[in-house]
């Protein structure tokens, strides 16, 4: 314990400016718009008073849980850094959770502050908001930061180069969305009862890592402001209208605790040698390129079309370069010309399926 609190210091002292950096930078963001807002001015748009700039906080907060745990774990990636890491006296586990815990400081604490002082700012402009709804807003908020700073973290240590950890993370925040996307295309166009609505369309993007903190973004600005625009008005917030959506914030939950358990237990796994080198995990490009084959294959590519072709071959040269990026060369490996191969068979069957029951050259 002695080490893991000695590190803690050391990482906290060689954090400071960063922090301190990114705490200025951010409040600068939030808050200036804030002061500078007429909130009492008519848009055109909806005829209301102008809504409150919660978004600006919000999206400081999802790039600080996308760029901080990349910050804090990119030591793995080069050769010298990660030998001086895993030389040190504290366990790889302990070493993970510090860096993890640094990295937790350094997204919320920035986020807490810009995000009071653009409130300030807020409340002492002229306005007819509901102030009181930026306390829950705040505190909804936290879980699924940390839920994201998890999941980004334990998907990006899974890879060896930092640009292999950044196309994994960019890839898995929407892999299960593409999934999802084909079955709901299925049932809505086997179902003459169903159509492919914009509340289909939602409930796809439901799956989406980010999705759960727009949601509590745009719920809670329906909340706060006093004059709710026209198109709220008609329909309603985004999670009243479409409760399927509460799912996805259960999903994203049980998501990023299983993605903080992954981190530190799997972090006495990490090999300092495997650093720089290609990124060869099943985790990766071995299970995402196939994937994405076979799911982008199956919804856009309509087999009876006259397109169908150039689809078909848009996917295998996409394909063949994101293997030429795995590889690090031109010069594929047999495993992966019958993966890939195998992954387009299996698209093109998917989209005989899905398609089976569309009218050709039909709309949604």
């Amino acid at each position: 314990m002695t080490a893991f609190k000695k590190y803690f210091k050391y990482e906290m002292r060689r954090m400071l400016l960063p922090l301190i950096v990114i705490t200025v930078i951010c409040t600068l963001i939030a808050a200036v718009p804030a002061m500078l807002t007429d909130f009492e001015a008519r848009t055109l748009l909806s005829g209301g008073t102008r809504a409150p700039l919660i978004w600006i906080p919000q999206l400081l907060l999802g790039i600080l849980c996308l760029a901080v745990p990349m910050l804090m774990f990119s030591f793995k990636m080069s050769q010298k850094q990660v030998d001086s890491m895993y030389s040190m006296p504290i366990s790889r586990t302990n070493l993970y959770f510090v860096k993890a815990l640094v990295g937790l400081i350094l997204v919320l604490v920035p986020y807490t502050v810009a995000y009071w002082l653009a409130f300030m700012a807020t409340a002492l402009s002229a306005n007819s908001f509901a102030l009181v709804w930026f306390l829950p807003l705040f505190f909804a908020s936290i879980p699924i930061a940390i839920a994201l700073f998890g999941f980004v973290a334990f998907v990006f240590t899974r890879a060896n180069r930092k640009f292999d950890g950044l196309a994994w993370v960019v890839c898995y925040c929407g892999a299960l969305a593409l999934v999802v996307a084909w079955i709901v295309f299925l049932v809505a166009r086997s179902t003459p009862t169903l159509s492919l609505s914009d509340s289909w369309l939602w409930v796809i993007l439901s799956f989406i890592a980010y999705v759960p903190l727009i949601l509590t973004s745009n719920h809670f600005q329906h909340m706060i402001h006093d004059a709710p625009d026209m198109w709220t008005l008609r329909n309603g917030t985004m999670m009243q209208q479409y409760p399927i959506w509460w799912l996805s914030f259960a999903l994203w939950g049980v998501i990023g605790a299983a993605a903080w358990f992954g981190l530190l237990w799997s972090a006495k796994k990490q090999k300092a040698e495997n650093a720089g080198r290609v990124s060869d995990s099943w985790f990766g490009y071995r299970t995402l390129i196939p994937y994405s084959l076979v799911f982008s294959i199956a919804m856009l590519v309509d087999l009876r079309g006259p397109l169908a072709f150039i689809f078909i071959v848009q996917s295998v040269v996409s394909g063949a370069i994101a293997y030429f990026i795995f590889r690090r060369s031109v010069h594929l490996k047999t495993e992966d010309l019958i993966i890939g191969g195998s992954a387009i068979f299996l698209g093109v069957v998917l989209s005989l399926i899905n398609f089976a029951t569309y009218p050709i050259f039909g709309t949604f």
